[in-house]
């Protein structure tokens, strides 16, 4: 099979699939899990099978999972909250207390979008 006939089918299996309302990552596996089984046979599902236990048991991506649990837990315990009005005591209930927090929580997009969404509500709420 020519490498623009393998093209055509991945994407156009891919625009059919979500154009019949299947998830994007169900379509995505789907059409990986098809597309190993076409060109390499069972030999590459095994593979599959052995490269994904291998990421699994590497410890480098282990603590993502872990921030995002605690940063849920964080949220819905309330606790983020209450850290925001401590810090507004701590540093006076000035205009722009708790949005100048937001750059010592801030470590990366994902938690900016986490405690934006945190600190706007809260801010809303006292009025500023």
């Amino acid at each position: 099979m020519d490498w623009w006939l393998a093209l055509l089918l991945i994407i156009g299996s891919l625009i059919i699939m979500l154009l019949t309302g299947i998830p994007v990552a169900f379509a995505f596996m789907a059409i990986n899990l098809l597309g190993i089984f076409y060109f390499m046979g069972p030999a590459g599902l095994d593979q599959l099978i052995l490269s994904i236990f291998d990421a699994i048991t590497k410890f480098t991506m282990a603590p993502v999972p872990f921030f995002v649990l605690m940063g849920a837990v964080i949220f819905q315990s309330g606790m983020a909250f209450r850290v925001l009005d401590i810090l507004d005591q701590w540093l006076g209930r000035s205009e722009r207390s708790s949005c100048s927090t937001g750059p010592l929580l801030r470590s990366n997009n994902l938690v900016s979008g986490h405690v934006g969404g945190v600190v706007r509500p809260k801010r809303m709420a006292l009025g500023a």
